[in-house]
């Protein structure tokens, strides 16, 4: 409801009019009434778009739904080491140092995102021991990196009031 009520109303405060087809009860009851194989994997949806011309994998050039971002964020910022001696009080010592060499150097973190997006090649590379664990230390590593900071922060006061 969060999200439904923030994607109706910034547009709103830009001046441009919003809808959504889950706030129609008409919409909404027909999408529920629809026959069972029309429901599944959306067929119905799936339909309507091809009907209008906006069933994207049927269009010439269609590139893939594979999320890279993550991949594309690390290469475009380096990632510093987190600071153990910040963290090893709340957190397992092999843990933050396990994060800290998948960040530093994951062989998979340097192929190309169009390399990543290949299924075959990811299984190649797990069944060779090289199985991406980089996207699972860099999701720790987003978690607990805001929360080093915190805790600089927190030891010199001084540094927070300066950031101001």
């Amino acid at each position: 409801m969060i999200l439904m009520s923030y994607l109706l109303r910034i547009p709103e405060t830009l001046g441009c009019s919003a809808w959504s087809p889950c706030l129609s009860a008409d919409v909404a009851l027909g999408t529920l009434n629809l026959p069972a194989e029309r429901r599944q994997d959306r067929r119905w949806q799936r339909d309507f778009f091809e009907m209008e011309g906006l069933h994207m994998p049927s269009r010439r050039g269609f590139i893939s739904h594979s999320n890279t971002l993550n991949y594309r964020a690390t290469r475009a910022v380096a990632l510093s080491p987190l600071d153990i001696t910040q963290l090893k009080e709340f957190f397992d010592l092999a843990y933050l140092e396990w994060i800290n060499q998948q960040i530093k150097t994951s062989p998979v973190r340097s192929m190309s995102n169009q390399a990543m997006q290949v299924r075959i090649l990811k299984g190649m590379l797990k069944s060779m021991g090289l199985e991406d664990r980089f996207l699972e230390a860099y999701g720790a590593y987003m978690c607990l990196h805001p929360l080093e900071t915190f805790l600089k922060h927190k030891a010199n006061p001084s540094r927070l009031s300066e950031a101001k």
